[in-house]
């Protein structure tokens, strides 16, 4: 009895260290992605969680899900320890990268990575904004005309001719924002019938190069 009491007491420190950590606020957008069978969508998530639940749990996209929902991020028991960067600061609040790593074929190095920003500065809660377990990704920063202080998260595919999406983020939101994404792919002559319809596939690369310039491509002036 007295052992079982001592297991229920332990337990529900668990339980209650977590719910500390982990809360809801007012939801967000957040793009969600997992490679294979989806999702691969933004849905409104309320989901905020302080660093210290990263010492029990991580995240996971739950592929089960065909249609935008906040369901589809959910926590799980941590498998590893992840890798946790701050990679910005936008008015005092902390953008972070969280990566748990995982070996694959094709290059693969990344199991599930996560991207937050802190509520509020020194508040030691933060958002999601994006989540996902990609076969591949990269990520690097932007400034340009439409967008001074960006962020493009890219997921890339091995096998399918280099094809590739980004996601720009805008960071200087009141909270990060998607404000344009592209796919690209190789493009090759002999997939069109005539010389013009080539020409107007190899576009892509320019409104590629404009968005990695943090130039919003339906803006750009013609």
């Amino acid at each position: 009895m007295h052992s079982l009491i001592i297991v229920l007491l332990t337990v529900f420190s668990i339980v209650a260290r977590a719910d500390d950590d982990l809360r809801s606020g007012a939801p967000k957008d957040c793009y969600l992605y997992s490679w294979g069978k989806g999702p691969n969508w933004t849905a409104k998530v309320s989901t905020e969680f302080r660093l210290s639940l990263l010492n029990r749990q991580m995240p996971h996209v739950d592929d089960q899900f065909s249609k935008p929902t906040e369901k589809a991020l959910t926590w799980i028991d941590r498998q590893k320890e992840p890798t946790v960067t701050t990679i910005a600061t936008v008015e005092g609040r902390k953008v972070i990268q969280v990566v748990y790593t995982e070996e694959g074929s094709f290059g693969k190095i990344i199991g599930t990575i996560l991207l937050a920003i802190e509520t509020a500065h020194d508040s030691e809660w933060f958002s999601p904004f994006f989540g996902a377990q990609p076969e591949l990704y990269r990520g690097q920063f932007v400034s340009g005309k439409d967008v001074a202080f960006g962020y493009v998260a890219t997921l890339e595919w091995s096998g399918t001719g280099a094809m590739r999406s980004h996601y720009l983020f805008d960071l200087r939101k009141q909270y990060p924002e998607i404000v344009a994404t592209i796919s690209a792919g190789r493009v090759t002559q002999i997939e069109f019938k005539t010389e013009a319809e080539y020409n107007e596939a190899l576009k892509i690369f320019d409104r590629e190069a404009d968005l990695l310039s943090g130039v919003i491509p339906s803006q750009k002036m013609q």
